[in-house]
């Protein structure tokens, strides 16, 4: 996957109509488990917690691959539906990027993918997958303690 797949599920769902839009969303929310780290695979960063922004525990997982980065999340059982779309969004189309890359995405993609309807009922936690997911990034660069 890469930037340019990133950019062009952000132009497809963009022009999607509503209803569609959250099917869409709901298809990517469900499909959140195959980007679930593997059993005794070994993560540089494992980032598990749960945020006042979100209803549940999120888990990401980083690691170095190559010139880019491997992502992968798990989800509690109450974490929304948008923000597990948003997860598998993310997780899917910036693994095999560099870290310059990704902490590069701007948050503009998010409104864009989700729509202003759905953005004007959830823009708290609408941005909150991609803020976690750079902040785990970021942690590859920090010498280890």
């Amino acid at each position: 996957m890469s930037l340019e797949t990133l950019e062009s599920t952000v132009k497809l769902f963009e022009h999607l109509p509503k209803e569609t839009k959250i099917q869409g969303l709901i298809s990517l929310a469900d499909s959140l488990p195959k980007f679930a780290p593997k059993e005794n695979e070994v993560w540089d960063v494992e980032d598990v917690r749960k945020d006042h922004e979100c209803l549940d525990v999120v888990g990401l997982f980083v690691k170095r691959d190559g010139n880019g980065v491997k992502l992968a999340a798990t989800v509690g059982h109450e974490v929304t539906t948008l923000t597990r779309a948003l997860t598998t969004l993310f997780v899917e189309n910036l693994t095999g990027e560099t870290i310059e890359h990704i902490l590069g995405v701007q948050q503009d993609i998010i409104p864009r993918v989700v729509g202003e309807a759905l953005m004007r009922q959830r823009s708290n936690t609408a941005y909150y997958t991609l803020r976690r997911i750079k902040e785990a990034v970021q942690a590859l660069e920090k010498p280890a303690a």
